[in-house]
């Protein structure tokens, strides 16, 4: 059975690429139904950063097939293309400048947490500062404009179009295979991201655990800046400070030593910042 034949479809996940998946097939005439197990804003989504890079962690360039860069290159495209029509909308994307702020410049490690595959031309190209340029104490600077995103108000919105539409959502977590096998829908797109990993055994499904920490939003920061061993971003809702990725850590607790780790880097680096 071809998929598009089918007009009835399950979407498995409530998280940012179940809802938009949901959106573009219905925008296909389907009619969906996601079944998940909590909605936001408690979702892992609600939790991202919202910073457009559609290349950080999505797959490992070791294990990545030939053909997974013509794929990814393709569906990066499409959904800048798309993002630039939510541009101006309740500010739930803009354009915004992003720092990188370094005594030397940083060597960047191919791998989970880096950028391994990119598309030129897409984005503007990251220039180098001079000092005269920028009031940071540090050797290499670099500037570049970058799509960014305040995640509950994306969310929201994205949610609210899909129930408009037509589209339901069951609150039904899904726990083993033969839940999906279960469903009235003959056809289901898996969007549990790593809530897949114990339904279908998955082993190269990795968790990278990150700790956000969030200060209350200041109006004159605007900006994404990034430096070693920690970054923000400004959003409407708050300042998101982070930096740490473990690669296969579950572990959700929060650590306030991470957070004075990170928040103390910052300010040093505010303070010494010229007038």
């Amino acid at each position: 059975m071809c998929w598009r034949q089918e007009k009835k479809i399950a979407v498995l996940g409530c998280g940012t690429v179940g809802i938009a998946t949901s959106r573009l097939l219905q925008e296909s005439g389907c009619e969906v139904t996601i079944y998940t197990k909590d909605v936001p804003p408690n979702v892992t989504s609600n939790l991202a950063t919202g910073t457009w890079s559609p290349a950080s962690r999505v797959c490992d360039k070791k294990i990545a097939r030939p053909e997974f860069k013509d794929t990814w290159e393709q569906a990066t495209r499409f959904s800048f293309r798309r993002f630039q029509f939510l541009l101006g909308m309740n500010d739930i994307a803009c354009w915004a400048e992003e720092y990188g702020v370094f005594k030397q410049a940083p060597v960047y490690t191919p791998g989970a947490g880096g950028e391994d595959f990119e598309i030129d031309g897409l984005l503007p190209e990251r220039v180098r500062l001079e000092k005269k340029e920028h009031p940071f104490k540090a050797d290499h600077v670099t500037r570049r404009t970058n799509i960014m995103f305040n995640i509950p108000t994306y969310l929201r919105h994205q949610l609210q179009d899909f129930t408009m539409f037509g589209g339901k959502v069951k609150i039904q977590e899904i726990k083993k295979v033969e839940d999906i096998d279960a469903l009235p829908e003959k056809v289901v797109v898996n969007c549990m991201g790593l809530g897949a990993k114990p339904v279908f055994n998955d082993e190269e499904l990795t968790p990278i655990s990150g700790q956000l920490s969030c200060l209350i939003p200041q109006g004159d920061v605007n900006y994404k800046l990034y430096t070693q061993g920690a970054n923000f971003i400004a959003r409407k809702d708050g300042i998101y400070i982070g930096s740490n990725g473990i690669v296969g850590n579950w572990d959700t607790t929060p650590s306030r030593e991470q957070t004075e780790k990170t928040v103390g880097i910052l300010m040093k680096l505010m303070e010494e910042m010229r007038g």
